[in-house]
């Protein structure tokens, strides 16, 4: 295989169509390759608040609430032969301190603890909000993947179109064309998504039952080195399913395969052009690598010289300053755009012509 002949003429591709560009900026989605929770408990706020150091005016007041009585609080108290069963209960959960326990709770007419509505409410409502946060983005995730898929086919068909002699599919077309086989895309990387969560827990499993069962320091001695290895172990795997995804994306475009068959061909591509797609690999990744050092570079000098334009319009007025700074951001996010987009366009069209050749190449006797 001439590596270098394929890497030009991916270049040459991209250079000389442009609505591969279009469809790389929709395929960033899926070609190459969460969210945390911030988790506020009020009522550990007030018990810090109260107990704490420093306290402000108001945090003051707030402890002096929760003071013993004074002689004069204690003489307005009622007796407790005069008392209701309600007034009874709060007396009771005042002595036995459980206004400063995890809860204040009220009593009912019986003098029965009544369930806090309003924590329930608010854990309900947070429940709520966040199943609808979690769907949302999930339905979000599909479209994109979606829509990324169907521009990840669309270059595949279109390369494979225009290496076979024709004049190249179109945007509207490729993408068209494209969206017949979206979804088995998405089955494809789900899959691969899937085998790799399930390599990482079996591979996490020993060294987790070694420190459930003794933690000695032998035991996370073994348990480090053993994480080490799986580590290195799963990004071997990891970079293996990705290339199986990638040669697997490319049969299933190109032969109209489904996604297990797709899967166990790429599988079988690896095994009999180990040598061919390693180095594919690496030239891939090296290309990448300059690009991404070049673009490094672009972006520092772009920083310099905008910088010090964006200097000297604050020496002259601070409210245009940030009118330049806004346009500045603005022209480096579309260009970053535009270059991704190159880049997608490069990679998608470089692994298809690798694809293409591989299945070329006969298997040496």
């Amino acid at each position: 295989m001439d590596y270098l002949k394929i890497v030009k003429t991916s270049w040459q591709i991209v250079k000389k169509y442009r609505f591969i560009w279009w469809l790389g900026l929709l395929a960033m989605f899926v070609e190459g390759g969460s969210a945390g929770v911030i988790s506020w408990n009020p009522a550990n706020s007030l018990t810090y608040i109260i107990n704490g150091n420093n306290q402000s005016g108001y945090e003051q007041q707030i402890q002096d609430y929760f003071d013993e009585p004074t002689p004069a609080d204690e003489e307005a108290l009622p007796e407790e032969g005069d008392m209701t069963p309600v007034e009874q209960a709060a007396a009771v959960a005042w002595n036995e301190g459980r206004v400063l326990g995890d809860e204040v709770s009220a009593v009912d007419d019986e003098g029965e603890p009544e369930e806090d509505s309003n924590d329930s409410d608010l854990a309900y409502g947070l429940v709520a909000v966040g199943l609808t946060v979690g769907l949302l983005l999930l339905a979000l995730g599909l479209v994109l993947y979606y829509v990324g898929s169907s521009a990840r086919a669309g270059i595949i068909l279109s390369v494979d179109e225009l290496e076979e002699g024709g004049k190249g599919l179109g945007f509207k077309e490729a993408f068209h064309r494209g969206r017949g086989f979206a979804w088995r895309l998405v089955g494809l990387k789900f899959l691969i998504i899937l085998i790799n969560i399930v390599i990482l827990a079996l591979l996490s499993l020993p060294a987790i039952l070694v420190l459930a069962l003794n933690q000695s320091v032998v035991s996370i001695v073994i348990a480090v080195l053993y994480g080490v290895t799986a580590i290195v172990i799963w990004v071997i795997a990891a970079i293996y399913l990705n290339l199986a995804e990638t040669l697997a994306a490319r049969a299933l475009v190109l032969k109209n395969g489904k996604i297990l068959d797709v899967f166990e061909q790429a599988r079988g591509l690896i095994k009999s052009r180990f040598v061919q797609v390693i180095l594919s690999y690496l030239v891939s990744y090296l290309v990448m690598l300059i690009v991404g050092m070049i673009i490094f570079l672009a972006i520092l000098l772009f920083i310099a010289i905008f910088g010090l334009m964006g200097f000297l319009v604050f020496l002259l007025s601070q409210f245009c300053a940030v009118i330049y700074a806004v346009m500045a951001i603005t022209v480096l996010a579309l260009a970053s755009l535009v270059v991704s987009a190159g880049l997608t366009g490069f990679i998608a069209t470089y692994w298809t012509l690798v694809y293409r050749e591989l299945k070329a190449v006969k298997k040496p006797a």
